[in-house]
């Protein structure tokens, strides 16, 4: 709608006779006059060069020691680790993301932007980690979280479920446990499962149903017994400790000259390989001196303080833990030559290639082999090899869209620079040559052996004649119960006459 007045253009007073221009008229020139000098600035300086790709590091550090070049670069990690987790300004962040990428191309890294989706469910992932840690944590039953199936959890939940007759359970039915069955360390307890789906009375019925996650319910009870603080169950020796295990056996002279290398306390380097070779395990470390350790024992003693276990030639795992409740650590661990206690090394366990993309290996279980496994530094290098990581979902099964990729000989990372890297090829390795074969034999076997469909009822049903099978089948303990049954039911029949 009009408003009946004629628009007025502010710059009419240049055509005018007026040379005096209005308030909001000055401010307009201002503006103006401050945009064309600044374009002016612009035009009058030079060009920026543009950005160069980072040079070898010998070549750009030519008076500096591999150990210098490392620090240096470590630095330039975690500045751009910080800015890219924590920073704030968009701008900062991309930059960081490319000198990112300069430096994984600088050290000979692969960075790999646009991958294709190979899709891989949540079981096969929820499988893969188990194999991995060689343990289980008790799968949630409550109705809004678990995954566990309807049939399997109405079974499991009634108390007074009935007594079951003891059935031929045939795993190769069901499809949950076909994904366990890649993985050569599942089927080694395959005999473990059976037994406990009998102790659980499982009818045989209900295999061909069953997920992973209804199995991972049946692994857990069948090794509950072996439950760490953590409320895991421990079943097997997993992947990643035989990968510590074998990697300490066959690299330790390399591993040994790594830690001299960075300063590591001899006590600490002893402790930490002791600690690989027994248990496979590189958790935090602080070492104590046992001498100073039992003086604080005999010390408590003194003074009336119970301690756990008694005083022998060394203090106890349970005792170091009463000793750091009690905020006395300092006092007996050992320090280094500026008396702080030794900080522990932080390692892990990084997949070259990720879990998320195993479904694009040979099959499910060879991303948990030792040729895909590389020991390495959390700080800052295990955080740098996943801070361009980019994930993409399709059909609610998720992948790898970017990763940094590292060599696939490369089985200790604690640097950039080559001297602080181990390398061993895995794939000739007459293990790793055995995993394979062993997944090549098995797979044949299945194919070999026939499966009836899921989907036909009928073939889940037993008949007459299978029943009475089955029950000459009885184990021994069985048949004495049986027996024991008849005996008495005579008897009181007997008695009842008399």
């Amino acid at each position: 709608m009009a408003s009946g007045k004629k628009h007025i253009n502010p710059y009419d007073y240049l055509k005018s006779d007026t040379p005096e221009p209005s308030s909001l008229e000055k401010i307009l020139d201002a503006l103006i006059s401050q945009n064309q000098s600044k374009a002016a600035a612009q035009q009058s300086a030079p060009e920026p060069a543009p950005e160069k790709t980072p040079a070898a590091p010998q070549e750009n550090n030519p008076g500096k020691s591999p150990f210098e070049i490392e620090k240096d670069n470590a630095e330039r990690a975690q500045n751009n680790l910080w800015t890219i987790y924590h920073g704030h300004n968009l701008t900062d962040i991309e930059m960081a993301r490319e000198d990112v990428k300069n430096m994984v191309k600088c050290w000979g890294l692969a960075y790999i932007d646009n991958q294709e989706h190979y899709p891989l469910s949540r079981e096969e992932k929820h499988v893969i980690r188990m194999d991995f840690y060689g343990t289980i944590s008790e799968p949630s039953k409550n109705p809004s979280r678990h995954r566990i199936t309807e049939a399997y959890l109405k079974l499991v939940s009634n108390p007074y479920r009935p007594q079951l007759p003891p059935q031929e359970y045939n795993l190769q039915n069901s499809r949950g446990w076909q994904v366990y069955a890649q993985f050569q360390r599942f089927r080694k307890i395959e005999n473990d499962v059976i037994r406990q789906l009998q102790k659980m009375n499982i009818p045989a019925e209900l295999i061909p149903r069953m997920n992973t996650y209804d199995f991972s319910d049946v692994l857990f009870q069948r090794f509950r017994d072996n439950v760490s603080e953590s409320g895991n169950a421990h079943m097997f020796l997993g992947a990643r400790q035989s990968f510590i295990k074998d990697f300490i056996r066959k690299n330790e002279p390399a591993f040994r000259s790594y830690l001299e290398q960075i300063g590591t306390q001899p006590r600490y380097i002893e402790e930490l390989v002791r600690n690989m070779k027994k248990h496979g395990s590189t958790s935090e470390l602080y070492i104590i001196d046992h001498a100073k350790g039992l003086k604080l024992l005999h010390h408590y003693k003194d003074k009336n303080i119970t301690f756990p276990g008694s005083i022998g030639k060394r203090v106890t795992s349970e005792q170091i833990d009463f000793i750091r409740a009690r905020g006395d650590f300092g006092r007996v661990a050992l320090l280094d030559q500026n008396g702080a206690i030794i900080q522990p090394i932080k390692f892990s366990v990084h997949h070259k290639a990720a879990v998320n993309d195993a479904a694009s290996g040979p099959y499910l279980a060879a991303v948990n082999n030792f040729e895909n496994l590389c020991l390495t530094v959390d700080e800052p290098y295990h955080r740098f090899l996943h801070c361009l990581d980019i994930t993409q979902t399709v059909g609610r099964r998720e992948s790898y869209k970017a990763r940094i990729y590292l060599d696939k000989d490369i089985v200790f990372m604690g640097g950039f620079h080559p001297d602080f890297q181990i390398r061993y090829d895995y794939s000739r390795d007459p293990k790793t040559i055995r995993q394979h074969n062993s997944y090549k034999r098995w797979l044949k076997q299945q194919q070999k052996t026939p499966r009836p469909p899921l989907s036909d009822k009928k073939s889940t049903k037993l008949s007459r004649k299978q029943k009475k099978r089955l029950q000459k089948k009885l184990p021994q303990e069985d048949k004495k119960q049986q027996l024991a049954g008849i005996i008495n039911l005579l008897y009181f029949n007997a008695k009842g006459r008399d």
